[in-house]
């Protein structure tokens, strides 16, 4: 069985779905030939955020059959400890803004510097086929370049996000602008020694490989059960939104055509975060004007999120403005556990393909289109109709079995290539 390192910031027992991806990659990649080791940092059960102290954060290392986990002791940074504190707003902004920008040319001004050493210790036995680096933090990928230029790894950039390539990353604001052109080329820098890269769509593939000059391949994001269907027995009309929502997504059509209606059978749970303060006060505005309609809450660890979940009717999604090629983790979330998705708007890309392939929801246009649909949904839901049988098979390409069958071929092509030129 061929030993493949994977550094990964991201984790869990933290709860942020960036960890997601490569924990199912280390559990079920021995079922195509390959042990995986991850390199991460230390993570408080249920963790939520990315400043906490760290409560047992001494080096923890897990051996199990299939794969092995390296947890590293995480240093906090002098933003990380003012992260809470009044008044500091300014400051933390300042550090911030240094740390972006000796980044680029340090790994020691990274707070997670110490998994270079320790990813360095490792790959010095010679026991490994290839090194995975998953950004975010993109900072990361220096580790891979560095490390490439020592050991002569086959080394793999894994892209969940883009980073400089996508037309959003444009910026006209001056200081702004300027990082932006910095990162830019560190990205090209960081990436011109790595063999292959993966991403999460075609079109973020293509977009990636114009701006570095590699190859690369789409390795998809995706759910990992399917959940039995479980009966919803109340009356109400139960609606999620889940994870974070961005200044660039706007989800008005949903809470107009919910204040439109009216209708306290009609229930609406947001449990996440805003990514901006004003999306939150509008957010709690709206819980403290129609308490019997909106309920908020933060981000709770996965057992109780599944709780949660299961007893939801309706998945929101919304199309992200300027962003495209890509699946918010929380369609498969819905799709898993059989909730009917509701995107609204539509992206016009990849969100309503998958809902169109699947046979797993609709698109509505506007607050008209959506008030209607749930008036009708609400109706179905008091008759006892609203559940209807799914076809997991018109989605299995997004299982992540499938998906992580398809980066072992990945890596059995490179492995093979690497083996041919050496």
């Amino acid at each position: 069985m061929k030993k493949v390192l994977i550094l990964a910031y991201f984790y869990p027992p933290s709860v942020f779905v960036g960890g997601q991806r490569i924990d199912f990659w280390a559990k079920h990649l021995h079922e195509f030939g390959y042990y995986p080791v991850i390199v991460t940092r230390n993570w408080n059960e249920g963790q939520t955020t990315l400043t906490d102290e760290v409560h047992h954060n001494e080096l923890q290392v897990e051996i199990h059959d299939t794969h092995e986990v390296h947890r590293l002791p995480y240093k906090r940074s002098t933003r990380d400890k003012l992260a809470h504190r009044q008044g500091m707003k300014l400051v933390r902004k300042a550090l911030t803004f240094w740390e972006l920008l000796t980044s680029n040319f340090s790994i020691k001004a990274l707070p997670y510097s110490n998994m270079f050493p320790y990813c360095d210790q490792l790959l010095a036995s010679g026991e490994f086929a290839a090194f995975i680096v998953s950004g975010r933090p993109f900072q990361t990928f220096q580790i891979g370049h560095l490390l490439k230029k020592k050991h002569d790894i086959l080394w793999i950039p894994d892209y969940r996000d883009e980073w400089n390539s996508h037309y959003r990353s444009v910026t006209s604001l001056g200081i702004e602008k300027w990082i932006r052109k910095l990162e830019r080329r560190s990205e090209v820098r960081w990436t011109s020694n790595a063999d292959h890269f993966l991403s999460v769509s075609e079109l973020w593939v293509d977009r990636i490989s114009k701006l570095t000059g590699k190859n690369g391949s789409v390795v998809k994001n995706g759910f990992d059960t399917i959940y039995p269907k479980v009966q919803r027995p109340d009356s109400n009309l139960n609606i999620l939104y889940a994870g974070t929502l961005y200044p660039y997504q706007d989800i008005s059509t949903i809470t107009n055509s919910l204040i439109s209606i009216d209708n306290p059978k009609i229930k609406f749970y947001f449990i996440g975060s805003c990514d901006s303060m004003e999306s939150k006060q509008k957010l709690n505005a709206l819980a403290e004007q129609y308490p019997d309609t909106f309920h908020i809450q933060e981000k709770v660890p996965k057992s109780e999120f599944e709780k949660l979940i299961a007893k939801m009717d309706i998945g929101i999604l919304t199309s992200y403005k300027n962003t495209d090629g890509w699946l918010p983790v929380k369609i498969f979330d819905y799709y898993a556990h059989g909730l009917a998705l509701l995107l609204c708007p539509s992206d016009n890309d990849l969100m309503e393909e998958f809902i169109v392939k699947t046979q797993s929801g609709v698109t509505v246009k506007n607050p008209e289109e959506c008030e209607s649909y749930l008036k009708k949904q609400l109706q179905a839901k008091q008759e006892g109709t609203f559940d209807t049988p799914r076809s997991y098979d018109l989605g299995k390409e997004y299982h992540r079995l499938y998906q992580t069958e398809v980066l072992a071929k990945t890596l059995d092509t490179l492995t093979k290539q690497e083996l041919n030129n050496s």
